[in-house]
């Protein structure tokens, strides 16, 4: 499998006596046990890497070591730690001007602040990302980033702007075959329509958006899915469904191995004060 390829490929580079590939194979060893869930052995391999990567001034070592060390903390909803990471990363794929990079890692952080309820922030980093990548970063960075500040101006309350940002992103992936994204356009196309009170159109969004991530099998944002539709079903007085949707959203978590699951299970238990 990856795991024992990557450790052949370890011991051959440490008889080698080079730095950089030795830090090039503990990043894709790390990736590996980050996808494979196993977040404390990605830890580790980043951290190993990441220091390889500062001892011989390789930028773009620390760009990818920093990210992912970033990912695992966001994954485990250590999002102060995430930022700090991504922070390192940025800075690196800066100096190098590596642009596409840079946009990833740039929204992966405006992703932290908005889950610290910091929109704000969030927004600010956004920007910056329009700012660099612009057409550079491609049409899916881009698109991206229009999905994540239709978002944040969603929580904001600025319909005006979340309805551009909507716009331009549907405009990018309306021709694109990245269901993932489509999945979370409409997600936010429906969280758009619910706070224009206009329910029943914001349910359809959303129930679309949880087909097509269940289809995608990624339990994680299948939760994250799940829990606005049982947010907003809460608010407009659906109990029962809100109640079905929250305990959909617990499982989705569960499955995934994420600390998110504490966030359902308060929803569950908020519900049920009402109900």
């Amino acid at each position: 499998n990856s795991i024992d390829r990557f450790k052949m490929a370890e011991n051959i580079v440490k008889n080698f006596n080079n730095p950089q590939l030795l830090g090039e194979t503990l990043t894709g060893k790390g990736y590996v046990y980050w996808r494979k869930g196993e977040k404390l052995e990605a830890l580790n391999h980043g951290n190993k890497a990441y220091d390889i990567g500062v001892q011989i001034s390789d930028d773009e070592l620390i760009g990818r070591t920093a990210s992912l060390i970033g990912s695992v903390n966001y994954d485990n909803d250590n999002y102060e730690e995430a930022i700090e990471a991504n922070t390192k990363a940025i800075d690196a794929y800066k100096r190098i001007n590596n642009i596409i990079e840079l946009g990833r890692v740039l929204s992966n952080n405006g992703e932290n602040y908005k889950l610290l309820g910091d929109y704000e922030k969030a927004i600010e980093i956004y920007n910056e990302g329009l700012e660099i990548i612009g057409e550079d970063g491609g049409k899916r960075g881009l698109g991206y980033l229009y999905i994540n500040l239709a978002e944040c101006w969603i929580h904001v309350g600025d319909q005006h702007r979340a309805k551009k940002f909507i716009e331009n992103a549907e405009e990018i992936f309306s021709v694109s075959e990245d269901k993932f994204a489509i999945a979370y356009l409409w997600l936010f196309k429906g969280m758009y329509e619910d706070i224009k009170d206009h329910e029943e159109k914001a349910w359809q969004f959303m129930q679309k958006a949880q087909r097509m991530m269940g289809k995608l099998n990624i339990p994680f944002d299948l939760g994250i899915i799940q829990l606005e539709l049982a947010r907003s079903l809460l608010n407009n007085g659906k109990i029962d469904k809100a109640i079905q949707s929250a305990q959909k959203a617990s499982d989705s978590f569960r499955e995934a191995s994420s600390p998110r699951i504490n966030m359902a299970e308060k929803l569950l238990e908020d519900i049920e004060k009402v109900a």
